[in-house]
């Protein structure tokens, strides 16, 4: 869409919502705090290994029908994702990938040893708590890692990104067809956009 954005004069700002943009950001910040540790032992600056991008909403979220849409079509689309510091693309877009924990262990020393637990967590731990996610065609898994390389600090393991929603219903729900679908049905519009509108009266009932 690059040309037809400039020949139009249009500017397209991308990924600058919360997940991707925010996520984006926090990554790079948590990123270069750990490059910023030295190793006392022998000088050298942490490397990054992984990074793993979670997200959770319950229901839409606020975000509006549409979102059903986008999610069914990204059901479709191979994942941009690092595997051993490599750029490799897979076709496990809807995967359950597990259970997450959407807050940080407040018994973990080293957590509070640098100040992150504290005020908001407790509120995380009680309202999200773990939670069930899916891997889903984010590009942060593919780009963040590029701005590292770029600043010659490129990642040694691996990325994936995933999010998940409430009921968890819905999570298995969504696992489920996407291993029955074959994935050009989910990148055809005409099927993607009719199960969004048949889905759309119930997510809405448990939102």
């Amino acid at each position: 869409l690059d040309d037809r954005a400039q020949a139009s004069g249009t500017s397209c700002l991308l990924a600058a919502g919360a997940f991707p943009g925010m996520s984006n950001v926090l990554a790079m910040e948590a990123a270069e705090a750990l490059s910023s540790q030295t190793n006392q032992t022998d000088g050298t600056h942490a490397a990054i290994q992984d990074i793993r991008f979670n997200y959770f909403t319950a229901g839409l979220g606020g975000s509006g029908d549409v979102n059903l849409y986008i999610t069914n079509l990204g059901f479709g689309e191979p994942i941009l994702q690092y595997s051993n510091g490599q750029l490799i693309a897979n076709d496990t877009s809807g995967t359950i990938l597990g259970k997450v924990d959407f807050f940080l262990d407040d018994t973990d020393d080293s957590n509070n040893e640098v100040g992150i637990t504290g005020f908001g967590n407790t509120i995380a731990k009680d309202r999200i708590g773990t939670q069930s996610v899916f891997s889903w065609p984010f590009p942060e898994a593919a780009t963040v890692p590029r701005v590292f390389a770029a600043d010659d600090n490129p990642i040694s393991g691996a990325t994936s990104v995933a999010m998940g929603t409430a009921p968890d219903a819905w999570n298995v729900m969504l696992g489920l067809l996407v291993t029955l679908v074959p994935r050009a049905w989910w990148r055809s519009t005409k099927f993607s956009k009719f199960l969004a509108d048949f889905s759309q009266p119930l997510v809405k009932a448990t939102d």
